[in-house]
């Protein structure tokens, strides 16, 4: 039985994705992200391009590390160079990164992460009458920068704050590439992910085949199994080739591997706070730009990942794929609400009981890997809701397939 279960669950399969293939709107729409990915890469490659491969260019003579034996490196190389005349974007980049490895300082070198911790907690501690409303929070407020401030001190020792990166334009590369680039690559492939799952559980139902393909027990299980199964392979392989095609050209016009060695916390990389002021990039583990760039698309795909799970739940439990689509949409939505709302008005109890769910990481992912503020209590929080999330979604989606096999379909 077992030798005969194993053909027949790769013939559903192979079933279920040639119904995937022959829907026209989800193909459209992964061919119309492919283009404005393609397109959005270009846009910021062409606006990026001289100061990156200006970057790189420095970094190949000097290192990575602009401390004073890589100025006297830099200012020997800088001095003797012939000026390209015809390149006057690199030629201004290349003076900005001159200035930039002259000035460098290292911001972790005697960071006082605890007085920043005390502001946060007053931020979190006490209501209008200055009442302690919130005093576990602030404890772990407190307790998070203490953690911080050793991290600085590890960060100092490495002279990750002296990490040239891409110099003063460090901000505007690093948001362009992690949080607009590869964001927008997030939502698109959330959308194609949601959009593959809704339309396979809901396909037997819309074309009326659904009393014929679930006639028996047995047969529904596998058949709803099967679905799943292609539903989140496609989302993840909707993911992995969105991301490329986004990608692919922008460091290739750009160059930006060159920059890949440098340190994300470098001192050039700066992130605004709840405090409206400005912060280091303090991450919580030494990460180099590409081991970071790597991370937050691992992070990326396990947000895509748990939209398909909540695509699944909603799909078995509501039959017509559309109004599937709009329920997770709809979830999503007042989740964003919610949360927004809570931030916005100091609830920082109700917001971190929320974030058990995607769209906390979404939320914070300009900020992924850091102190992130107000908006994580322990470290690596966007990280450890996610898992939780993806574990908890999982297991709902096993009780809805449960159920699901046993619904009375008339």
């Amino acid at each position: 039985m077992r030798r005969g279960r194993k053909p027949a669950m790769r013939r559903l399969l192979m079933a279920e994705w040639r119904k995937l293939v022959g829907v026209r709107v989800l193909w459209g729409l992964l061919g119309l992200c492919v283009l404005a990915n393609v397109a959005l890469a270009a846009v910021y490659a062409g606006s990026e391009a001289p100061t990156i491969r200006a970057a790189g260019e420095v970094t190949r003579v000097i290192g990575t590390t602009v401390d004073d034996d890589a100025w006297q490196r830099f200012a020997a190389w800088y001095a003797t160079r012939e000026a390209d005349g015809e390149d006057a974007a690199g030629e201004r980049a290349l003076a900005a990164l001159a200035f930039a490895v002259e000035s460098a300082r290292d911001p972790f070198a005697g960071y006082d992460a605890r007085s920043v911790g005390r502001r946060y907690a007053t931020a979190v501690d006490g209501d209008a009458d200055g009442a302690d409303a919130c005093g576990a929070l602030s404890r772990l407020v407190r307790g998070k920068y203490e953690l911080v401030e050793t991290q600085a001190v590890r960060l100092s020792g490495v002279k990750a704050g002296l990490s040239l990166y891409a110099g003063e334009d460090t901000p505007s590369i690093h948001r362009g590439l992690c949080s607009t680039i590869i964001g927008g690559v997030t939502w698109e492939a959330i959308v194609a992910a949601v959009l593959a799952m809704a339309l396979l559980l809901g396909m037997e139902h819309a074309t009326g085949a659904e009393p014929m393909v679930m006639a028996s027990l047995a047969g529904r299980r596998r058949v709803l199994a099967a679905k799943l199964t292609v539903g989140l392979a496609t989302g993840v392989a909707g993911f992995v080739v969105l991301m490329a095609a986004a990608l692919v050209p922008y460091v290739t016009l750009t160059d930006v591997t060159d920059l890949w060695a440098s340190n994300v916390a470098s001192g050039f990389n700066t992130m605004m706070t709840e405090l409206a002021e400005s912060q280091p990039f303090l991450t919580w583990a030494d990460l180099t730009v590409g081991q970071y760039v790597a991370l937050s698309m691992a992070l990326s795909c396990a947000v895509v990942i748990s939209f398909a799970l909540l695509a699944g739940i909603c799909g078995i439990y509501c039959r017509n794929s559309y109004a599937a689509v709009g329920l997770v949409a709809g979830l999503c939505l007042g989740l964003a609400a919610v949360l927004t709302i809570c931030a916005d008005n100091g609830w920082w109890g109700a917001y971190h009981l929320l974030s058990l769910n995607p769209m906390y990481a979404l939320d914070v992912r300009a900020r992924w890997f850091t102190d992130m503020g107000l908006k994580e209590l322990v470290p690596w929080q966007e990280t450890i809701a996610m898992t939780l999330s993806l574990l908890y979604l999982a297991a709902v989606l096993a009780v809805a397939l449960r159920r699901g096999v046993h619904r009375d379909l008339s």
